[in-house]
Formats: structure tokens, C-alpha cells, sequence
């Protein structure tokens, strides 16, 4: 026996708590249930003991509903009782969790939010899950919401979005900035969707919970912030009408793709495969030609861009039929014709509409006047910024005193504080004016923090999880306000096409320079949860005493939707990409890569149709077409277009001493180490030149377009190539930095992540929940029903790719068993043998050129 009496309130509490630990452990959960009560009971505010409480409750639950799957069918009432149980544990440990949340200041703690979110799926009918949710949220700061917002606003279609819906709107009231675009793109979406089931659903009545959910929110914003969400509208619709892709750039865009498409499976194909391969070519080509030059009412050309339309069709709709046979003025239909262009000549002609229309876009300026683009943007203009400081508009801590106009004097009639009766009136006035100021200033921001992010526009992108590294209450006052944006636009090229680039001057004196980019919601659904996950690793590895030491931290590139398929993606000045490199490489050396490039698909065409495949079977031929690749592909590097030290030489040309270009080595290899495993772990494909993003200054690398790999039944496919580390990259590191940098890096975090599964667990299944819908609903929008049954059906498919991540990240481990084994083993054998794999030219010769 211990007595008590020797120790405090929380002394006592931890005592009981590590006696429900005990109890837990050795499986009486019932005794370990009460001893966690007593401890609550005895101090409310030790947030262990409701965290493991929590804990306690979310295994009961889950064996509970193990239980319930093994019942039989026949046993209904039995399985719905049981299921019931499931349910009031688990709201008992969403409950503790909140709780824990509420009186624990520290980060680590609202890492629970993911477990609380992912057991709101397994909600029944009643909606016990989703009440206590909502009524233990409401209680929590609306700030710690801020990092799952994209979870949030995903679980508007389904059942417990009435509950989510409150939740944000204590975000929206408090901090308006955060939750506007994210919100705003995401009701256009939902309500594109609506619209296209058609009439007959979009009824008075009819309206999917989503949408609604959406525009009230929504009217509240309009509401409580009439006036920034009056600016907020004026300043996207100008981004959205005055500054999409002409004409000519979008037909170009178009024009590439086909080209890529068709090269990259023209490499391979078999000459029985080449008159389908010209069919489905001509047929897309009719299509773009119905879609590009198909003639048009000229009435309708009214505004500037629909004249420029039309003269685009004059100019080019009769070259285009007749390079191409296709008729513009009708659909393409299912039968061919007799006459089709061959593959070759379909290839040819495509490269030259590429050549000419790229050559009439690029002699173009690279800039425009921003008041010829759009006069509303220009002319915008904050005068007089304010001069705030941490909590300076927060009612809570400052609230605004009202001005107490001076005392007159009852004799004389004047202020006390001058003799002139006019001085004394203009203060009166000036008081009166300062009132009426403060009170539309409180009725502006709706009891939240006014003045700060509720009456002047932020620069975007400084909330949590994209613009703040530390889980944090934000002071919207020191954010970066909008002072005007810059003069002029730029026009750059981004991976064969031509995106503005604006500028925006914040009241820190920096400028913030943002792309415009066109592209899929899909895309920008999964930057937001790369931005998440990113968020949560970063944690991790300052967590973690090696990872500290060694300074390591990963960061995403902010994305700020601004409509269903345009969105702003922060740039700065110093943003560079491989591509960008080796682009700039060339204008220097001369050499194309582009002639590489063609080079190596026209050999490997001619090697292939050497051979006869008709009676060859798919596996001969996958090898013969691989062997030929390799021999090619090291033909290729052995020319001086191909050296592996072009990017090291590029990169010396702007730092100009050895211990810059060494600093840059460090910093580069730890990054892309992070970088690469992380490739590995979630299975990114698509890992091009102009994907790697750095910071010239620094080295930093930011992951941009990172996108699961999944297969038809939605599991995550394993890559050839673990990750990229070809020999550019692997010469501009170095071996000492490869071997004493790059791998321990991976090692290190590796491990900061495996030691951290418990926490990880829930939070991959909530963002790969997301990512997995948003791939199965990428090409077509589902209605909030639709997505609901798929949300059921997946559930094995994400706990299978929870499980491969964390098997990836425990693989890549220091394993000490294997030194205990075999002295000269290495700890680090299996991320040794992922950078061979990521080397490995039979591999690399492999990816799409």
C-alpha cells in the first residue's frame, strides 16, 4: 500500500494512471477502465491520463468490432448491440481525446485530432461519434483546426458533416483567410458536380448536403466579413477571367501532350500496332480540331478574347485540315475512313504545328503591363498598412476602449484642454469618428481577432499547414498584408507551357511572386495533403534528439486553390528546377536536349522493327525492347550532350567560391534524401526534371506534384526505380556526401518515423482516404452518396497501404540485428541497396524519356 497523502492532486492522478497501464497490460481492461476514472476524478487536468484513456477506449472498440464481424448473419440482434458498443467506445475516446487536446498546450498533442477524425468513419446511424465530435470541438481554440482543414471540408458529404460544419465556422468567424480559398474552391466544385447530375436533381429540395453545407458557410463569411470578402471576390474574379491561357497556348498545351503520349508508345509498338495506334491519333486530332476550329456565331465575338479566338480559327483551321485530313464543322465519328495518315507523317506534322506555334507564342514579350491585363489589380492599393503586434487585435487580450470625447468646461463652455471653441469642436468630431471606426472595426471581425486578418488581405499562403513550420496559435496582425501588386506580369515557361506569374508587395517589403497555374482539383487536393503530411514529418524530426541535431526539416511548396481548376503556387525569386538547370545548361553549351531525346526513340524504334514480335510472346519482347533501351541508353551517355557533369557545372556558374558550392552540396544532399525516401515510402511516380524543385540560395528542396502510384485495384504499386538519383545529381553530391549525408539522412528519418508509428498510424489513413477518393473521382466528380458507398468499399485498400507505408519506412530502419549477426554488416543495407536500385541504368533507360 502507498499512502497518498505524501503527494499532490497530480502525483495521485499519475500514480492511478500507471496503474491502469499495469492493469491494461496484462489484460483487465474493465479494472484498467476504472483505475483511468479515478485518475481524471482526481486531477482533470492531467492530459496522460486522458490520452491513455483514450487509448483504452479506442482497443475496446476495436475488439469489439472484431467481435462483430465474427458473428453470423443469423445473429443479428446480438451484431447490433455489439456495434453499439463500438460506438460508445469510441466516442468515449474521441471524448478523452478532445479533452486531452483542451488542457495540453503542447504540439504533440493535437496530433490526436487525425485519430478523432478517422474514427468519425466508422459512425453509425444515430450519429453518437459525430455529436460528441462537435460538442467537445466546439470547445477547443479554433486555430488548432487549421492544419486539417482539407479533412474537414471533405467530410461535408458525409454523415457527420452537419457537426464539421460547425467547426468551420468557428474557424471562418475567427479567421476568415485561412478557410476562404480552400472553401470557396471547394463549393464551386461540389456544386459543378450538382449540376451535372442534371434537372432532375438540382430541384428546391434536391440540393446535395455538401453544397449546402458550403454556401452557408459561405454566407457567413459574407456576413461577418462583408468587406474583406467583398475584396477577396473582386481580386479572384480578375485572376480567373483576365488571366487564363490565350488561344494559342492552350491549343499548344494540347498539341504536346498528344505529342508525348503518342512518342512515348510508339517506341515499342509492333508494326501491326501502328495502324490502331494512327487511328486513335487521327481521331484525336479531329477532336482538337472540332475543339479548336469549329466555327462560331459572330455575334459572339464581343469581348477582346473572343476575337482573338476567331482569329486564330482564320489563321490556322484550313492548314490544319489539310496537314491532317480532319474536318473541323462536325463530330468525329466511329467509322475511318480509307484514307488516314500514316504514324510517321501524323508525328511529323504534330512536331511542326509544336515548332510553329511555340516560335509565335515565345516571340511574344515575356512581361505585360499589369493595368493592360487588368485595371481592378493595378490600381488596388493599400495606403497607410497597420503597425501591430502579437495579439494587438484580439478582443480577448486588448479589447478596443471607446474614446472618451474631452470634459467641457460648464462655465466657459470649451475644453479643458485648449481655449478655441473650433479646436473643440474638431475633437469632438475626430472623437466621434474614432468610435464609429472601433465599432465597425468589432462588428467587422465578429468578436474574433479584427483589424488583424478580418479587414485587410493577407499575402496567401501563411497558415498552417503550408506557411507556419510550428503547430502554433497564428497572429493573423503580423502576417504579411497586401500593399499592391507589382506593375507588370511575367510570362514564363513551366514544363512546355506558358503560365503569368504575378507579384505581390507585402508590408514586410517583400515581394511574394505566385503562379498562375491551370490544372486538375485532383492536383491540388493532393498538394494540400502533401503539405499535411509533410507538416506531421516535420514534427516528427524535431521530435526526434539525432534528427534536431542534424537540422533536418522538410517543407512543402504552398498551393492556394483559387477555383475548381486554377490555382496560385508561391514561387520565389531564387526557385529553380532540374529542368530549369538543364534548360540553361543548354542555351550556354549549345547542345539540345531535345535531339537527345529524339535520338534515342528513333534508334530504339529502328532496333525494334529489325525484329519480328507477331509470334514472339509479351515477355520476350519486354526484354529484347529492355536490352535494346540499355545499349542505347549507355551509347547516348557516353557523348558530351550527356556528361553527368552539366548540372554541377550549371550550379557553379552562380556560386562563385567552393565553400558556397560546398554548402549548397550539404544541404542539397540531406534535403533530396528526404526527398527520395519519402518517393519511396508513398510510392510517387512521375519524378521528372522539372519536378525537383531547389532553392538556388540554400539548396532546400521542395516536393511539388507529388502523386501516389496506385494500380487499378487502388493498392500502391511498387516502382522499378525506388526514387530518382541519376548520375547528374549523384556527380553534384558527391560520394562523401552520398555515403556520409544522403543515406543517414534517410536512415535517421526513417527511423524518427518508425519510433512514431502509433501516431502515424491514423493520420496515413486519414490522408490516403482522401488521396485514394480523389484518384478514383479525378476524371468525373461523384455526388456525396456515390462517394459515401466508395468511402466503405475502400477501407481494406487504405489499411493495406497504411501497412505498406509503415513497412517501407521500418525497412528502411537502422537494423542493429544485423551487426549483432555479422560484424562487417551494415545497419543501412537495405537503403544502400535502394540508392544501387535507384542507379541502376538497366532501370533507368526504363522511364519515360
Amino acid at each position: 500500500t502507498t499512502n497518498l497523502s505524501f503527494f499532490d492532486q497530480s502525483q495521485r492522478s499519475e500514480l492511478f494512471r500507471l496503474k491502469a497501464k499495469f492493469l491494461g497490460s496484462l489484460g483487465n481492461r474493465s479494472k484498467a477502465n476504472q483505475a483511468f476514472c479515478h485518475s481524471v476524478q482526481i486531477c482533470p487536468s492531467h492530459s496522460r491520463a486522458w490520452v491513455d484513456w483514450g487509448d483504452l477506449c479506442a482497443v475496446l472498440g476495436s475488439v469489439a468490432e472484431q467481435q462483430a464481424e465474427k458473428m453470423s448473419s443469423s445473429a443479428q440482434r446480438d451484431k447490433a448491440a455489439t456495434y453499439k458498443k463500438v460506438a460508445q467506445y469510441l466516442a468515449q475516446a474521441i471524448g478523452c481525446y478532445l479533452e486531452a487536446i483542451r488542457i495540453d498546450s503542447h504540439e504533440w498533442a493535437r496530433l490526436h485530432i487525425a485519430k478523432c477524425l478517422w474514427m468519425l468513419s466508422k459512425d453509425g446511424s444515430p450519429g453518437v461519434l459525430s455529436s460528441t465530435f462537435e460538442s467537445r470541438g466546439m470547445l477547443l481554440p479554433s486555430w488548432v483546426w487549421l492544419p486539417w482543414l482539407p479533412q474537414l471540408l471533405s467530410g461535408l458529404y458525409r454523415p457527420e458533416g452537419s457537426g464539421l460544419k460547425q467547426l468551420l465556422s468557428m474557424v471562418a468567424r475567427v479567421y476568415p483567410q485561412s478557410i476562404y480559398y480552400p472553401l470557396r474552391a471547394f463549393y464551386l466544385e461540389r456544386r459543378d458536380v450538382e449540376r451535372a447530375r442534371g434537372p432532375a436533381h438540382t430541384g428546391s429540395n434536391q440540393h446535395m448536403p455538401s453544397v449546402l453545407h458550403a454556401e452557408e458557410m459561405l454566407s457567413l463569411l459574407r456576413r461577418s466579413h462583408a468587406s474583406l470578402c467583398s475584396q477577396l471576390e473582386t481580386i479572384l474574379e480578375e485572376l480567373i477571367v483576365k488571366f487564363r491561357p490565350s488561344t494559342e497556348e492552350d491549343f499548344l498545351a494540347t498539341i504536346i501532350a498528344l505529342l508525348e503520349r503518342v512518342e512515348g508508345q510508339n517506341a515499342g509498338l509492333r508494326k501491326s500496332e501502328e495502324e490502331s495506334m494512327s487511328q486513335s491519333c487521327w481521331k484525336t486530332l479531329g477532336r482538337i480540331a472540332v475543339k479548336y476550329f469549329r466555327q462560331s456565331d459572330s455575334a459572339t465575338r464581343r469581348d477582346a478574347r473572343s476575337r482573338q479566338s476567331a482569329d486564330f480559327k482564320d489563321r490556322y483551321r484550313k492548314a490544319f485540315e489539310e496537314d491532317f485530313l480532319v474536318v473541323s464543322n462536325e463530330q468525329i465519328s466511329d467509322q475511318i475512313p480509307s484514307k488516314i495518315p500514316s504514324l510517321s507523317h501524323i508525328l511529323t506534322k504534330i512536331r511542326e504545328w509544336r515548332d510553329k506555334i511555340q516560335k509565335e507564342i515565345l516571340s511574344g514579350p515575356s512581361s505585360l503591363r499589369l493595368i493592360d491585363v487588368s485595371r481592378s489589380l493595378a490600381v488596388y492599393g493599400m495606403a497607410d498598412p497597420p503597425d501591430l503586434w502579437p495579439g494587438a487585435c484580439d478582443p480577448r487580450y486588448t479589447p478596443p476602449r471607446t474614446l472618451i470625447e474631452p470634459e467641457f468646461n460648464a462655465e466657459s463652455g470649451a475644453a479643458q484642454t485648449t481655449t478655441s471653441s473650433s479646436a473643440a469642436a474638431a475633437r469632438k468630431a475626430a472623437t466621434n469618428a474614432a468610435n464609429a471606426a472601433t465599432v465597425a472595426a468589432k462588428r467587422e471581425g465578429f468578436g474574433g481577432d479584427f483589424g488583424g486578418s478580418s479587414t485587410i488581405i493577407e499575402i496567401p499562403g501563411n497558415y498552417m499547414p503550408n506557411g507556419s513550420w510550428t503547430d502554433t496559435r497564428p497572429s493573423p496582425e503580423l502576417h504579411p498584408k497586401l500593399i499592391r501588386f507589382d506593375p507588370s506580369v511575367d510570362i514564363i515557361r513551366r514544363k512546355e507551357n506558358l503560365v503569368r506569374r504575378i507579384g505581390m508587395l507585402g508590408d514586410d517589403g517583400k515581394h511574394h511572386r505566385f503562379v498562375l497555374q491551370c490544372a486538375l482539383s485532383y492536383w491540388t487536393r493532393t498538394d494540400e495533403r502533401t503539405a499535411q503530411t509533410y507538416f506531421v514529418m516535420d514534427k516528427m524530426l524535431r521530435k526526434g534528439t539525432k534528427t534536431a541535431r542534424a537540422h533536418l526539416s522538410v517543407k512543402p511548396q504552398p498551393v492556394v486553390p483559387v477555383a475548381q481548376r486554377l490555382r496560385l503556387v508561391l514561387e520565389p525569386d531564387n526557385w529553380s528546377s532540374l529542368e530549369n538547370e538543364f534548360e540553361l545548361a543548354s542555351v550556354r553549351s549549345g547542345a539540345s536536349r531535345e535531339a537527345l531525346i529524339t535520338k534515342f526513340n528513333d534508334e530504339l524504334r529502328q532496333a525494334l522493327s529489325l525484329k519480328s514480335y507477331d509470334k514472339i510472346d509479351d515477355l520476350e519482347r519486354s526484354r529484347d525492347e529492355k536490352e535494346s533501351r540499355s545499349k542505347i541508353f549507355r551509347s547516348i551517355c557516353e557523348e558530351p550532350e550527356a556528361s553527368p557533369v552539366i548540372l554541377s557545372d550549371q550550379i557553379m556558374t552562380f556560386l562563385h567560391s567552393t565553400e558556397l558550392f560546398y554548402k549548397f552540396k550539404r544541404t542539397f544532399a540531406q534535403q533530396l534524401a528526404a526527398d527520395c525516401l519519402f518517393q519511396y515510402a508513398f510510392s510517387i511516380a512521375e519524378r521528372n526534371p522539372d519536378n525537383v524543385v531547389f532553392l538556388r540560395d540554400s539548396g532546400a528542396v521542395i516536393s511539388c506534384d507529388a502523386r501516389v502510384l496506385y494500380n487499378a485495384q487502388g493498392y500502391m504499386e511498387k516502382a522499378n526505380l525506388p526514387f530518382r538519383f541519376t548520375r547528374n545529381l549523384s556527380t553534384l553530391i558527391g560520394f562523401p556526401l552520398v555515403d556520409g549525408h544522403f543515406l543517414r539522412t534517410m536512415s535517421l528519418i526513417s527511423e524518427v518515423v518508425h519510433s512514431e508509428k502509433a501516431f502515424l498510424g491514423p493520420i496515413l489513413q486519414l490522408l490516403l482516404r482522401d488521396d485514394l477518393i480523389a484518384f478514383y473521382t479525378k476524371s468525373m466528380a461523384k455526388s456525396d452518396n456515390t462517394t459515401q458507398d466508395m468511402d466503405k468499399q475502400l477501407q481494406e485498400r487504405i489499411a493495406k497501404n497504411t501497412a505498406e507505408v509503415q513497412t517501407r519506412f521500418a525497412s528502411c530502419s537502422p537494423d542493429t540485428s544485423r551487426k549483432e549477426a555479422a560484424p562487417d554488416a551494415m545497419i543501412d543495407q537495405h537503403v544502400r541497396d535502394l540508392l544501387s536500385a535507384a542507379q541502376n541504368e538497366d532501370e533507368i533507360c526504363m522511364m519515360p524519356s
